[in-house]
This record gives C-alpha cells, sequence and structure tokens, in this order.
C-alpha cells in the first residue's frame, strides 16, 4: 500500500470514529479548512461538518492567548509523541497561516480562535486585520466579507507601476477600482 493511499485510509478511519463520538455536535454553520472555509457550508463535506470539534472539546485540548494568538495543548498527543502538554500547538503552512490538528483534522488556527472565543463556528472569513496571517491575537481578528478580504490584497507581483490598481495602458497608466463586481 502506498503512503498516500495509507493517509487516506488513516484520515477517513479517523472521521469515522470522530463521526461517532458523542462529544461532537453535527452543526450547519460553516467552518471548514483552508480556501473552501471561506465558500459557506456547502462546500464543506458532510462527513467533515459532523467532525468538527465543539468549543467545549477545543477548550480541553488546547489554552488561546487572546493577547499573542498563541494556542498551547493542555494534554499531550497520542499520535504524536513528542507534542506534550504546554507545547505551542500547530505550524506555520508555506501560505503562512497557523494550523492546527485537532482529532487528526487540520484547522485554520484564526477559525478556532473565533470558536475559543465566542463558542461558535465563524459564519464568514476571518480576517486578519494587520495583514500578517499567522498573528492569530484577538484584536488582530474580524469577521470579513470575501470582497473586504480582497481588500487586503497587496501589490501584486506582476505590477509595474508600485501601486495597487494602476497598470500600463498604452504609453500611460490606468486606474481600475472594482467595487460589488462593478468596475468603475
Amino acid at each position: 500500500m502506498k503512503p498516500e493511499q495509507r493517509r487516506q485510509k488513516r484520515r477517513a478511519k479517523a472521521l469515522e470514529v470522530i463521526a461517532k463520538n458523542s462529544r461532537y455536535t453535527g452543526t450547519k454553520q460553516s467552518f471548514g479548512t483552508g480556501a473552501g472555509a471561506a465558500r459557506g457550508p456547502h462546500k464543506v463535506s458532510h462527513r467533515l461538518r459532523e467532525a468538527a470539534p465543539t468549543a467545549q472539546r477545543v477548550r480541553f485540548l488546547l489554552h488561546y492567548n487572546p493577547e499573542t494568538g498563541v494556542f498551547t495543548r493542555r494534554v499531550p498527543v497520542r499520535a504524536q509523541p513528542k507534542a506534550q502538554a504546554g507545547d505551542v500547538a500547530g505550524y506555520r503552512n508555506p501560505q503562512g497561516y497557523i494550523k492546527i490538528r485537532i482529532d487528526g483534522i487540520q484547522f485554520m488556527a484564526s477559525r478556532l480562535a473565533w470558536l475559543y472565543q465566542t463558542g461558535t463556528w465563524p459564519l464568514a472569513i476571518v480576517d486578519h486585520r494587520d495583514g500578517n496571517r499567522s498573528n492569530d491575537a484577538w484584536d488582530n481578528l474580524r469577521l470579513a466579507t470575501r470582497t473586504q478580504n480582497n481588500c487586503n490584497r497587496g501589490k501584486q507581483r506582476v505590477n509595474t507601476s508600485g501601486f495597487k490598481g494602476v497598470c500600463p495602458h498604452g504609453s500611460k497608466f490606468q486606474v481600475r477600482i472594482i467595487i460589488a463586481r462593478q468596475s468603475g
């Protein structure tokens, strides 16, 4: 059996066990991980929706410091002998976000912070006000629509003017502003 097949089999088994566990309630709110989280509950698999940990479960496993935005483990992880109680939880992914694994499923730390503080999964995108994707301090997090979140985008790599929304047009430059999908 190939490593990828083993991973898929372990993940399916973990989801099955989690779905049967009475500590989890099947919420109809959107809470996914990664880019799919922003797309709403219809894009999150039914099995993952049932497997989402409750705020009580997250608070049992992790401690969140709202001032620093750092999660630490309250209990050791059996599957990872090196992960002991008191250790900082999660890792920084290549995009700069902090990801934390709970019961075999990865979640974005910003979404877990929202769950930890409010007791409900966020219904929209959790945006980092300062643009620092790894800064999950409570004061730095806010709910945002996709449009609001896209306003945080910086200058694109192909931008030669040095300004957001400005591109060359012949021998001159053109400004393009789009608000609510309408070009102005």
